[in-house]
């Protein structure tokens, strides 16, 4: 029995870290200048520095805790394609396990953005009879994925 496993793209995860990080950096500059402007005329610079830092440190702490997070469920998901059908394998504390039998699979394409693109990762979509849709999420190399995966739908049809 030939198998294909599939995990998510380390670079699409590095993308989407990016993009949690902005908020929280942008939240925690505009916190620190609040506070330094409203409260600069009731209390002492040392305690604006303590609070600043302290405010700081929780910031920095949630967002550790985000990322720790968040790459731990990254990589709880993957795609296990089999003769016949592919295996859908996604939970962090629990495990859920979803199956599409590849048999009835009537169009394969591959999405990207523009950032998708320039970093080599990629959503496959794979289209079944009775208008179901099963997208393969953060795919790494979808255009050298895709012949593989392609194989595996003519071998299940044939």
């Amino acid at each position: 029995m030939e198998k294909l496993i599939i995990t998510q793209s380390r670079r699409a995860l590095s993308i989407e870290l990016f993009k949690i990080a902005i908020p929280f950096v942008l939240l925690l500059i505009f916190l620190i200048v609040f506070l330094t402007r409203i409260f600069s005329f009731l209390l002492s610079r040392p305690l604006i520095f303590a609070i600043g830092t302290l405010l700081f440190t929780f910031c920095s702490a949630l967002f550790y805790f985000v990322v720790m997070f968040a790459n731990r469920k990254w990589h709880t998901r993957r795609y296990e394609f089999y003769d016949n059908n592919v295996h859908v394998i996604d939970g962090m504390f629990g495990s859920s396990h979803v199956s599409f039998g590849l048999g009835s699979v009537i169009s394969v394409k591959i999405n990207q953005s523009v950032i998708a693109d320039f970093f080599n990762y990629g959503t496959i979509t794979l289209n079944f009879f009775g208008g179901t849709s099963l997208d393969l999420e953060n795919v790494p190399k979808p255009e050298e994925n895709l012949p593989k995966i392609q194989a595996f739908i003519d071998k299940a049809k044939a």
